[in-house]
């Protein structure tokens, strides 16, 4: 569904995540092509790491905005 209604899709993951094991995003890249970026240090991108913004959000916008004009 993600595949079909979605132009565009990016996913971020890290091996050090606590809740999501590195092998469901891996897999989810293979399902949907997404624009991937792995991470060994990021754990869920939130508060188990004290994580208060997400600056690779804004790179990887910045990057696909580039891509598109």
């Amino acid at each position: 569904m993600i595949k079909a209604n979605a132009s565009w899709k990016v996913l971020f993951a890290s091996t050090d995540d606590p809740y999501i094991p590195i092998e469901e995003p891996r897999h989810i890249k293979k399902m949907i092509n997404p624009d991937y970026y792995e991470y060994d240090n990021q754990g869920h991108f939130g508060v188990d790491i004290n994580k208060k913004e997400f600056p690779e959000l804004i790179d990887a916008i910045e990057k696909h905005i580039q891509t598109i004009k």
